[in-house]
């Protein structure tokens, strides 16, 4: 399964127990996801899942917050 799978199944699983704060989250990660896709051509979401969370590593301070 993967990373879009997993949380297209966490969306559904949020909306059904009524939390739609998560499910905004969520269905907003799921939109970053595939618009970057799109933008880099490709066209598996496993592919575009892989180049987000690199994208998001990318982001994060390095280091150790204390």
């Amino acid at each position: 399964m993967s990373h879009l799978d997993e949380l297209k199944e966490q969306l559904g699983e949020a909306v059904a127990a009524q939390d739609f704060d998560t499910a905004v989250r969520l269905r907003a990660e799921i939109d970053s996801i595939q618009h970057s896709a799109k933008v880099r051509g490709v066209e598996e979401p496993a592919q575009a899942a892989y180049f987000q969370r690199r994208e998001e590593e990318s982001l994060k301070p390095s280091g150790s917050a204390r």
